[in-house]
C-alpha cells in the first residue's frame, strides 16, 4: 500500500513550487525571516497586497546589466531633469510595495524615506523563474498617472 512518502516523491519535487505559509506562521519560519533580516539578505523581499514574498538574490549577469543600464541612461535622465536610481528600492506602501531593480525619479526622494510613491520610469531587468512578469500591473497605475 503507497505512503503519503511515496506519493510525495510520485508527484515530483516542490523545490520550485510557490509556497505559502498561512498565519500564524511556525516559530522557524519567523526564525528565518530574523534571520534574513540580520544578513541583510531580505533587501529584495516585497509585499503583494499584504502577502511577504521572500526573493533571492540574482545572479551576477543581473548587475552587469543594472551597470550597463545605469550608463545608458544617466545622461538622457539627467538632461530630462529626472534623477535616474540604478539601485533598488522600495515603490509603494508597507503593506504594499515591489522592489525594482531601478527608476528615474522627478524629485530626490527623502534621506529617510523607505517607501517611494511614485517613479517616473521603473526598471525590472527579468531574471530566469523570477515573478518579474507578474509586478507589471503593481507599476501600471504609477506609470500612467505619472506621465
Amino acid at each position: 500500500m503507497p505512503t503519503q512518502r511515496d506519493a510525495h516523491q510520485a508527484s515530483g519535487s516542490r523545490r520550485n513550487m510557490p509556497t505559502l505559509v498561512r498565519d500564524p506562521q511556525p516559530v522557524e519560519f519567523e526564525r528565518l525571516l530574523e534571520r534574513r533580516r540580520a544578513l541583510s539578505q531580505d533587501l529584495l523581499d516585497e509585499v503583494w497586497e499584504g502577502v511577504y514574498h521572500v526573493n533571492p538574490a540574482p545572479a551576477a549577469r543581473h548587475a552587469e546589466i543594472a551597470q550597463q543600464l545605469a550608463v545608458l541612461l544617466d545622461g538622457p535622465a539627467r538632461a530630462a531633469g529626472l534623477l535616474p536610481m540604478m539601485s533598488i528600492f522600495n515603490l509603494g506602501e508597507p503593506d504594499d510595495y515591489r522592489v525594482p531593480d531601478g527608476g528615474l525619479h522627478r524629485a530626490r526622494p527623502g534621506a529617510e524615506d523607505v517607501y517611494l510613491a511614485t517613479a517616473a520610469l521603473v526598471v525590472e531587468i527579468v531574471s530566469p523563474d523570477d515573478k518579474t512578469w507578474e509586478k507589471l500591473g503593481f507599476y501600471e497605475p504609477t506609470v500612467w498617472t505619472s506621465c
